[in-house]
């Protein structure tokens, strides 16, 4: 338990960097749940300059758990700052293409090794739909090239975290509350 403390800090302070570009009179965008084949989590949106938002989320990593290969979930954290490139909106609808680059860190379990610290980039391109009601509904890619340390024995490992490949073509399906 104290291993899996001290990952989550890690985990934070990792991502503190991109917490302290964010400036007190930004105001949050949306806030909510995230949900794919690899994992669930949370995710805020904060407004930025021009046509972009930051983007932090903290996430089980539960590949292995939904496979049945292990019962507890490992934990990551990302930060991504994703840029508008298109947008259409309509009479009680709107449309938002998007995408950028980020970094995440977590401690998780890979495919065929124990739970060890990752750490790496990652990226989002996706599309948004909002609507009349403060709802959004998000649609995105969230590809994760990390590396991931592990013991295997009395030594350490350090590999691809190849469930961050997996991310790839895994589609991430997003529900916020738009403010």
């Amino acid at each position: 338990m104290n291993r899996l403390c001290i990952s989550a800090l890690l985990c934070l302070l990792l991502t503190a960097p991109g917490i302290t570009e964010v400036h007190a009179q930004d105001k949050i965008k949306a806030a909510g749940a995230e949900f794919s084949l690899t994992g669930i989590g949370i995710n805020l949106q904060l407004n930025a300059k021009d046509n972009s938002f930051h983007s932090i989320s903290a996430e089980m990593d539960m590949a292995n758990a939904f496979m049945g290969m292990s019962r507890l979930p490992g934990i990551r954290a990302s930060y991504v700052i994703d840029f508008v490139f298109s947008a259409a909106s309509y009479n009680n609808f709107g449309v938002r293409w998007f995408a950028g680059p980020g970094f995440t860190a977590g401690y998780v379990q890979d495919m065929d090794a124990d739970f060890g610290i990752m750490a790496g980039i990652c990226g989002n391109a996706g599309i948004e739909f909002t609507f009349a009601v403060p709802v959004v509904l998000s649609l995105s890619f969230s590809p994760v090239l990390a590396a991931h340390t592990s013991a295997k024995g009395r030594n350490l490992a350090l590999e691809i975290y190849r469930y961050g490949l997996l991310q790839t073509i895994s589609p991430r399906l997003g529900i916020k509350y738009d403010f």
